[in-house]
């Protein structure tokens, strides 16, 4: 008689094995890939240098609430005003200036916010070289996720001399801050989907992007106590992962948003 593997055991191997498979599907073709699958995540796959990947991952992520499809949208629009390099277009801050003929707006923010967003970036990339110089400021003072990111926003913000209260959050808020998290996952972690360009934040150290997929499914497979959104159950579901693979927690959140958003069979037997 074959014994049921206990419950963590089987979502383990599920999770191991959904992950597996989507990462083999986008090494195998990244266009068809993102052809099947709305995810912001094709926008920096689409450059090849550092900084240029940098720029289109921090504009996607920053942008990432809402529907997807208008996401992707605003996305092609913006990027195709930056030009073939994003990061030489945002060192011109007279160049930011002449998109006011486009005014640009994306749902809640319109073309005066994104304007002074896109201008912080100018400063960034004119003086400070990167986004990832100035993370690294406040990393190397604390790698505790919550407070090495609350250091970064408070520079971004300095350097913009506007809160940006929505599009920069603060993790000291006691905020998810889904879209921060899910620039660090692409930025750090390093299996050819997400992008691995800043080598010395450890993947160990990230925590889940936390949306109201990820909260749904964690709700049901009972790793948090409610649905709610928090920093704190951001924590709590990094937590359970780093049970299933300490070195690299946050491998898991692509597959299981996609698999939620889609309602996968696979997934929904788990979480019954």
């Amino acid at each position: 008689m074959i014994m049921p593997l206990p419950k963590q055991t089987r979502l383990k191997q599920t999770l191991d094995q959904l992950y597996s498979d989507y990462r083999q599907e986008f090494l195998r073709s990244p266009q068809t890939f993102f052809e099947r699958r709305k995810d912001p995540l094709q926008f920096p796959h689409r450059y090849k240098t550092f900084h240029d990947q940098e720029a289109a991952a921090f504009l996607a992520t920053t942008f990432a609430y809402g529907n997807v499809t208008s996401l992707c949208n605003f996305m092609e629009s913006l990027l195709s005003m930056l030009g073939d390099s994003p990061a030489n277009f945002l060192k011109d801050p007279q160049a930011i200036d002449q998109l006011k003929k486009y005014r640009p707006y994306y749902r809640l923010h319109k073309e005066r916010e994104i304007l002074k967003f896109l201008k912080m970036l100018s400063v960034v990339y004119s003086e400070h070289d990167s986004l990832y110089e100035i993370f690294k400021l406040s990393y190397y003072r604390n790698s505790i996720i919550q407070i090495a990111s609350t250091g970064f926003v408070e520079e971004l913000r300095r350097i913009s001399g506007n809160q940006h209260t929505f599009l920069v959050p603060d993790p000291s808020s006691g905020s998810p801050c889904k879209r921060l998290n899910l620039f660090l996952r692409w930025m750090v972690r390093r299996d050819g989907m997400d992008l691995g360009l800043w080598k010395e934040v450890s993947p160990a150290h990230l925590v889940m992007p936390l949306d109201t997929h990820i909260g749904r499914v964690s709700y049901k497979l009972g790793w948090i106590s409610t649905p709610s959104l928090s920093w704190k159950k951001a924590e709590a579901i990094t937590d359970v992962l780093r049970k299933f693979d300490p070195e690299d927690p946050t491998r898991y959140d692509f597959a299981l948003c996609h698999e939620s958003m889609e309602k996968s069979e696979f997934l929904m037997k788990l979480i019954a």
